[in-house]
């Protein structure tokens, strides 16, 4: 049922994701994976000793999984994603389901972003005395993702690695640090 000669005809035009917008793209994937390693809190005290194997067994699922989303990509390259992988391999009322549940998880997130950054950065830069209200770090998301949306994906994923490189720095800079020095 896979056939990778259809998939192409309408998809992404060739060479419009070179291999930075793919390592982009698998790290925004795989980001809420990723943030439930913050749950290895939670997890400590349910499963105890039990704890190191929990995680294997999480990892291997996860890895079996992107090594299937890596298989459809290469099959069926086409911006659809799980649609059209659903829908070429089971059938096309699984995959209009499956668009449709996606496309209400988007929805739903856009909210949920929105309002986690405004908080982030309001909280933020009223640590340092600025003082903007939540509802213009709403507007300026939206800002951002129309305008990357109108830049189309080369640009948007550019962006992207941006981001990426610098959450990466960041992350390792503050995990290094040394602690702060103790006053009397």
């Amino acid at each position: 049922m896979l056939d990778s000669s259809t998939a192409t005809s309408g998809g992404l035009k060739k060479g419009s994701v070179k291999l930075r917008g793919a390592i982009v793209q698998a790290a925004a994937n795989a980001a809420p994976a990723l943030g439930l390693t913050a749950g290895v809190v939670f997890l400590i005290p349910l499963a105890g000793i039990a704890s190191p194997f929990a995680m294997l067994v999480g990892t291997a699922i996860a890895f079996c999984l992107a090594v299937v989303i890596g298989e459809f990509a290469r099959k069926l390259p086409t911006a659809g994603s799980f649609y059209t992988y659903i829908t070429r391999s089971i059938g096309p009322n699984a995959g209009f389901v499956a668009g449709i549940l996606l496309f209400a998880a988007y929805l739903m997130m856009l909210p949920f972003q929105a309002a986690y950054l405004a908080s982030f950065a309001g909280s933020y830069f009223d640590s340092l005395g600025i003082h903007i209200g939540w509802a213009l770090w709403v507007v300026a998301l939206l800002a951002v993702n129309v305008g990357l949306t109108i830049l189309g994906v080369s640009r948007s994923l550019t962006v992207g690695l941006v981001a990426l490189g610098f959450e990466a720095f960041r992350r390792v800079a503050l995990s290094e640090a040394p602690p702060p020095a103790r006053t009397a």
